[in-house]
């Protein structure tokens, strides 16, 4: 094939046989230019799809760690479980529930539910009580940016700080206050959080 190519090339500029052997070589050119574009574009998407895993594993190890270190900080705090009690399912005390009105909870959450019940809604896979307590729980006490608006946030950061707690003590009782509030319109009972707990007590 490729000697009656250059045999047809050196023909006489003009002639049928040049033409042709143009027209061929350009058709085979494009094929085989087309064929390293769809393999490149092939491999790109594979990588692409690695790279988006990757991003994804990198940020739910960043968001644990945020809650860890949000945890020992309520660990090195003034009676960190003072807000609410550990017990399952995890309940506000009198004090938090005293907090939640200073801190205008309620206004907070019913200002911003829009947003928050669509992320909830988009990101919680499983609709079961203990993976929306822990959804609640692990995510809005760790990027509560993505739930309020900034006034909201910047009042309540505002709040901690006068107080001298960390902020993760605040957006822990809004993660409960947000979960019973999500629970209720699910007609999810928070009893059932004990019930779907993988490591029952």
């Amino acid at each position: 094939m490729i000697e009656v190519l250059k045999t047809a090339l050196s023909s006489p500029i003009g002639s049928f046989a040049f033409v042709f052997a143009l027209m061929v070589l350009g058709g085979w050119l494009i094929f085989w230019v087309t064929k390293k574009v769809t393999q490149i574009n092939a491999e790109h998407s594979g990588f692409k799809t690695t790279v988006d895993k990757m991003d994804k594993n990198i940020d739910d190890i960043r968001k644990d760690l945020s809650y860890v270190k949000g945890s020992i900080d309520l660990i090195k705090s003034i009676n960190p479980g003072a807000l609410y009690q550990s017990q399952s399912p995890i309940t506000l005390t009198e004090l938090g529930k005293q907090v939640a009105i200073e801190i205008k909870a309620d206004d907070l959450i019913a200002r911003n539910w829009g947003q928050i019940e669509t992320k909830l809604d988009r990101e919680i896979s499983n609709k079961n009580a203990y993976d929306i307590q822990q959804y609640c729980l692990e995510n809005i006490s760790v990027e509560p940016e993505l739930y309020f608006d900034t006034s909201g946030l910047n009042s309540l950061k505002n709040f901690a700080f006068n107080q001298g707690k960390p902020l993760q003590f605040y957006t822990r009782l809004l993660g409960i206050m947000i979960r019973d509030r999500y629970l209720e319109r699910k007609g999810i009972a928070i009893t059932d959080i004990d019930k779907h707990d993988p490591n029952p007590k």
